[in-house]
């Protein structure tokens, strides 16, 4: 009896001690917004010529836009005054929104 009475003791003290493991997600993915997505290949563009330099491997997406801004980047032309041309075209919603505004006016 005194043997019961220890063991439900001891099995009464774990089971209240064990707390429930939950996994708690600490890896968030969030997608990136289309400015953001515009000034990292604007700065990557920048950086051209020092990445080529460091034989990088770049990958930039096919566009004579980016390739008129590489050609100035590899020129030395390339700069700030260049981002706010760059970005428009990264914005399909107001682009689309521009063209049919104009097509409704005509």
């Amino acid at each position: 009896m005194k043997y019961y009475k220890l063991s439900f003791l001891a099995f009464t003290i774990i089971s209240l001690s064990c707390k429930s493991q939950t996994r708690i997600s600490r890896i968030e993915i969030s997608q990136p917004t289309i400015h953001q997505e515009a000034t990292s290949i604007w700065r990557t563009i920048n950086d051209y010529t020092f990445l080529e330099d460091q034989e990088y491997t770049i990958n930039l997406p096919k566009h004579y836009l980016v390739d008129s801004m590489v050609a100035k980047s590899k020129n030395g032309t390339f700069g700030n005054d260049d981002f706010p041309q760059f970005t428009p075209f990264w914005n399909p919603v107001f682009s689309t929104q521009r063209i049919m505004k104009k097509q409704r006016k005509e």
